[in-house]
């Protein structure tokens, strides 16, 4: 290990009391703790492993094991009454149920669709090595919905040409759902909507795609991975009034892009 430029100078303190003279010795000595504090805080990481003021190389830090990115992660368990960093999406209206910690979600009339997006948040990419998690637990309290968009997508829209996602449309399954500039792949999970919670998860990297359904593992996917920064979002749309309870929706990247 490669010991820092300048030793660390023990300075007495007879040598900085008010009698003592302002010499060379102490000078030097100032000027070398400096530099030495200075290489570690700055980027010379090698040279400033060696801390021999704190100990016999007390500073064994191995650099392979620091990370200089860090992740990022979005999550809401929806325990206030207001609904508190979302965007809401189109038509339709949204309800926080505070006594169980829900999203009461409720579409429009006949045509319409409503949800909640993060916005112009969007700090999922799978891009250096990420790997992006994505989990919402959600269950219908009235009819199938027409479509149901739940994951990440380049924007807050379910037609958006850019996502991971799980996607149903009246009366069908969840599919496992992801595209890439409009071109898509998509897997019958054979798994319906249900008025009992289900925990709808996505684990994605750059090279594939795991959808889990209850812990339960329905598709992997390996094309048509999307490559664009990718938003949280939570999008219903119904023929009639459709009402739909999101207990908890949450999003992580292991890289911060």
């Amino acid at each position: 290990m490669t010991a820092p430029s300048k030793n660390w100078s023990n300075i007495a303190d007879t040598q900085i009391d008010a009698d003592s003279p302002l010499d060379t010795t102490l000078l030097t000595a100032l000027r070398d703790d400096l530099v030495h504090i200075k290489e570690w805080l700055g980027k010379d990481y090698t040279a400033a492993q060696n801390h021999s003021h704190d100990g016999a190389d007390s500073a064994k830090v191995s650099m392979a094991n620091v990370s200089r990115t860090g992740g990022v992660e979005v999550f809401d368990d929806f325990t206030r009454d207001v609904l508190v960093g979302w965007t809401n999406v189109n038509s339709g209206a949204v309800v926080v149920a505070a006594d169980n910690g829900a999203a009461l979600i409720t579409t429009g009339a006949s045509g319409t669709y409503y949800g909640i997006g993060a916005g112009i948040c969007k700090p999922f990419k799978l891009s250096g090595g990420a790997v992006i998690t994505f989990e919402a637990r959600v269950k219908k309290a009235t009819s199938a919905p027409h479509q149901c968009v739940i994951g990440v997508l380049a924007s807050n829209d379910r037609s958006a040409s850019d996502t991971i996602c799980f996607d149903t449309a009246t009366g069908a399954n969840w599919k496992a759902y992801n595209s890439s500039g409009g071109t898509t792949t998509t897997t019958d999970t054979g798994v319906a909507p249900s008025t009992s919670y289900q925990a709808l998860k996505i684990i994605a990297t750059a090279s594939s795609i795991a959808f889990y359904i209850d812990g339960v593992l329905k598709a992997t996917h390996t094309t048509n991975i999307p490559t664009t920064s990718l938003g949280a979002v939570c999008i219903f749309e119904n023929n009639s009034a459709l009402s739909y309870y999101l207990d908890y929706i949450g999003c992580s990247s292991s890289v911060r892009v």
